[in-house]
Order: C-alpha cells, then structure tokens, then sequence
C-alpha cells in the first residue's frame, strides 16, 4: 500500500462507481495511514454529506457549497 500512496496528497473519489463501492473503511483508514487525503465527490445530499463527515473524509466536493456549508457547520456545532 505504500507504493501505491507515494507521491500523493490527496485522493478525489467517488463514493461509488455504479454499483461498485469506491469508498470503504480499509481504504480511508490506509489513506489516512500514509498521510494521504481522502475528498468524496460529488456529494449533494445532506444526509449523505453528515454521513461521510461521521465516516472522517477529509473533504467533499459538491454542487451545492452552500448546503454544505450549512449542513457541516450544523453538524461540527459550529
């Protein structure tokens, strides 16, 4: 795993591609292992948003900045 995180800062993935998961727990814990981001795209649901923040993604990219802003601010306690 290693090898395959040298180099990087920060990946930029999908939770899914069709019905393949993309995003799993083994993959953000050994992103996160070797000091490599994980940033979820494209997230435009509340719910899924909280969700994957819950999970401890790093970022998420979206369409809807405000929602998000809101949505996550709400959730930190902010």
């Amino acid at each position: 795993m290693a090898r395959a995180f040298s180099g990087l800062d920060a990946l930029q993935i999908p939770e899914r591609q069709g019905p393949l998961k993309v995003l799993s727990r083994r993959l953000l814990d050994e992103a996160h292992r070797h000091g490599v981001e994980v940033h979820v795209c494209t997230v435009n649901e509340p719910q899924d948003m909280v969700r994957l923040a819950q999970l401890g993604i790093d970022g998420i990219v979206t369409d809807r900045a405000d929602l998000a802003l809101t949505v996550l601010r709400a959730y930190r306690g902010q």
